[in-house]
């Protein structure tokens, strides 16, 4: 399920966070992020994950033992976050933070990593500016992911050139499945009535399945003078 083109408010996410956290549990899109992320990030880390939806990489990552400070602009991706921390020895390891990143100021000096996964694109001033105020919070690490393609051009060297204070680390692609696993055809429906969009299911043993894939960045960046 692509969701990367989608430029609508918080409340339209309220509506999606059970669909959403459905196309999340049942599918793997994020199992190679997590990977990726799991060789980086040590324990006792504080990690500010920007857009971090119903936990998907959060969790995980107090799993790893870093202490997370979740950005969600969603109150019902938020909740649903905190409702599966409930059955999680987790949830001091996790400090949800209701607000956009466009209103968002630090309250402590800094952060190991700020991670951004397909969500700076969404903020206003897009990927560029989002950028640039992550650069400016000071933090060690900066660890961007986000969809490329044919239709999703990004410049990273510009990214890059456009601050002064980090060196680039590396850049790797990862190829994910992003399909949408349907109990029953009438899921299928809702969603495509949400979305607004033509949904093809395909019947896969006892379910449905939309079938898609996605190719995105992870791109590293550390704050000069750190090693």
């Amino acid at each position: 399920m692509n969701l990367t083109s989608l430029h609508v408010s918080p409340e339209f996410w309220d509506r999606l966070a059970p669909w959403y956290e459905r196309w999340a549990s049942r599918g793997r899109y994020h199992q190679p992020i997590v990977g990726e992320i799991s060789k980086f990030c040590e324990p006792g880390w504080r990690i500010l994950d920007i857009g971090a939806a119903t936990g998907t990489l959060a969790i995980p990552l107090a799993g790893l033992g870093c202490r997370v400070d979740a950005l969600e602009p969603s109150s019902e991706m938020l909740r649903l976050m905190m409702d599966k921390l409930q059955h999680l020895d987790l949830h001091m390891a996790i400090h949800p933070l209701p607000c956009t990143w466009e209103s968002f100021v630090p309250t402590q000096e800094t952060y190991d990593v700020i991670l951004a996964c397909n969500s700076l694109h969404l903020t206003r001033g897009g990927l560029r500016s989002g950028l640039e105020k992550i650069f400016g919070l000071g933090s060690r690490y900066v660890l961007l992911i986000t969809e490329i393609g044919e239709s999703i051009f990004i410049d990273f060297k510009a990214l890059h050139e456009s601050q002064q204070a980090y060196d680039f680390m590396f850049i790797k692609t990862l190829e994910l499945d992003s399909s949408f696993y349907f109990a029953s055809q009438g899921e299928a429906e809702e969603v495509r009535l949400l979305l607004g969009t033509d949904i093809e299911v395909l019947p896969c043993g006892t379910s449905f399945i939309q079938r898609d894939r996605a190719t995105a960045a992870t791109v590293l960046w550390e704050r000069k003078g750190m090693t």
